[in-house]
């Protein structure tokens, strides 16, 4: 009997050990940038996904094409938080087909304002990445096409 009740009593001490509360965005502050930035850039660059390019206007145009596309990872501290966003992050292509001048301009949805600044820095750098790994058509392969002025949408969104 008295095996059992130590037993039960260390089983139930391990579980609790294990189990993590989702963290309340309107309880904490944000976490610190630093910290946060170096688990993003120690994760993947890419995931798997499709979008399109358009210009600057947000019109379609004939646009190089991607020859490897690289999707932004939704960071993990906003995700747990809640917090979905959304960044244009314009670029130009160089003559290798490589994304360069790459300026992200990013929004988070949040209705807390101390986590409003840190989410849209954490979207910016997951966009930017992402794009920075990305390869297009070389622009020389392709004159007809358009090589500057691109802006790629990129959606940090829930599924619904």
């Amino acid at each position: 009997m008295i095996r059992k009740t130590l037993a039960a009593a260390a089983s139930a001490a391990l579980l609790s050990a294990c189990v993590t509360e989702a963290v309340d965005p309107y309880d904490s502050d944000p976490p610190g940038l630093e910290r946060a930035m170096a688990q993003l850039m120690a994760g993947p660059a890419c995931l798997d996904s499709d979008f399109i390019v358009g210009d600057l206007h947000g019109e379609d145009h004939p646009h190089l094409e991607y020859t490897e596309q690289c999707v932004a990872p939704f960071p993990a501290s906003l995700e747990r938080a809640g917090i979905s966003g959304r960044c244009e992050v314009g670029f130009d292509i160089d003559p290798e087909g490589v994304p360069v001048d790459v300026a992200p301009s990013c929004t988070a949805w949040t209705n807390l304002p101390d986590w409003k600044p840190f989410a849209e820095a954490m979207f910016a750098a997951s966009a930017t990445r992402a794009m920075e790994h990305s390869r297009f058509q070389r622009p020389a392969d392709f004159p007809q096409k358009t090589s500057t002025g691109l802006v790629q949408p990129v959606r940090f969104e829930f599924a619904e």
